[in-house]
């Protein structure tokens, strides 16, 4: 209990260091640049904030359900978690964003998976979105994803699938819905796989806070 507590205090530091490269990079960068300013489209951005970043990754596992909470609080997310989903999302170690960009030599669709360093010529819309899972009852992934790659207009769509454990091959019954067909599903998924890029992974600390603190 007494760690959790120095975790939050910890987490709450950084949340307004957070804020204040917010503040602070906004008014910096160059008006092309400080549009959706906080999206990790922006190279110059993402390399800056990377400490805050690793910083926010290692205190993550001192809390309880961070991830969880945070998909069950933000606006753009909560609707999407079904009570079904509550307790494998609550193996949800880390959420990673890694985008996907044509490099010399490299195959088309090649991931880069240090979102830290991002080229000048990124083009935004083709990412990656990673779920990493602790050890858990449910299904036998450590690593689900959603990858959604978008060159000159073409879009392809690669999903890592869910393997369920127990045939528990999916958490609803008819007609409902869960977090987890995301990953199950092909289709034009750009919409959510950029709103967890850009919304949530971000602002991940604030949306945590505010379910804790109410």
């Amino acid at each position: 209990m007494e760690r959790e507590r120095a975790a939050l205090d910890a987490l709450r530091a950084l949340e307004t260091k957070f804020s204040c490269f917010e503040s602070d990079f906004s008014r910096s960068s160059s008006s092309a640049l400080s549009v959706n300013y906080h999206s990790f489209c922006q190279p110059r951005g993402a390399q800056l904030k990377q400490p805050l970043l690793d910083a926010r990754r290692a205190l993550v596992p001192l809390v309880d359900r961070f991830w969880l909470r945070v998909l069950a609080t933000h606006p753009d997310t909560f609707r999407l978690v079904m009570q079904d989903d509550v307790e494998p999302l609550a193996y949800l170690d880390h959420v990673d964003v890694a985008y996907v960009q044509p490099r010399n030599g490299a195959a088309k669709g090649e991931v880069n998976h240090s979102p830290s360093i991002l080229d000048e010529g990124l083009r935004a819309r083709s990412l990656e979105v990673r779920f990493e899972f602790a050890e858990n009852e449910w299904f036998e992934d450590r690593v689900l994803y959603k990858r959604v790659v978008d060159f000159d207009g073409v879009c392809s769509v690669e999903t890592s699938g869910v393997t369920w454990r127990n045939n528990n091959v999916k958490l609803t019954g008819p007609g409902e819905t869960s977090f987890f067909q995301w990953f199950e599903e092909g289709g034009d998924d750009r919409g959510l796989a950029q709103c967890i890029a850009e919304r949530v992974f971000p602002s991940a600390l604030k949306y945590f806070l505010m379910s804790v603190e109410g």
